[in-house]
């Protein structure tokens, strides 16, 4: 799998990691850099994410969002990403079925763990075009198009 977008482009794009397993958060900074991403955070809590949402000037352009974080699952964070538009992946050890709700069970998903190749292949593939439809905010839990 190779990335679509070429090394140039790719040190413009900045992701926000959200995960709270140090290691893992860790892991993925590392492949990122490597793949020529450039790499904010990470932060380990919704409250922390939200936080960093509100306050920073360097606004993400692409959100890896892990699921359970220190203090909560992750949907009011995923909530947020898709009223600005941000793009977001869910990085995640449960199933997507798990997901009940649809604002995660609906985005773009990567198992846990992540591969090199995988993450890079599906971050260029979103960048710049995938954007989380505001509907979606709408419908309750356990109810998705997938």
């Amino acid at each position: 799998m190779s990335s679509s977008i070429p090394s140039d482009r790719r040190t413009r794009w900045k992701v926000l990691i959200v995960e709270d397993e140090l290691i893992v958060a860790y892991d993925l900074a590392g492949k990122l850099r490597t793949a020529g991403f450039g790499v904010l955070g990470p932060v380990a809590t919704v409250e922390d994410a939200l936080a960093y949402l509100r306050s920073t000037a360097r606004r993400p352009d692409i959100v890896l969002l892990g699921v359970a974080l220190g203090d909560g699952w992750s949907t009011p964070v995923a909530e947020t990403l898709c009223s600005r538009g941000i793009p977001y992946v869910v990085t995640t050890g449960y199933d997507r079925e798990e997901l009940l709700e649809p604002v995660l069970q609906d985005a773009p998903y990567l198992p846990k763990p992540v591969s090199a190749a995988k993450l890079s292949f599906v971050i260029s593939g979103i960048a710049g075009r995938a954007r989380c439809d505001p509907a979606v905010l709408a419908r309750p839990a356990g109810h998705s198009t997938v």
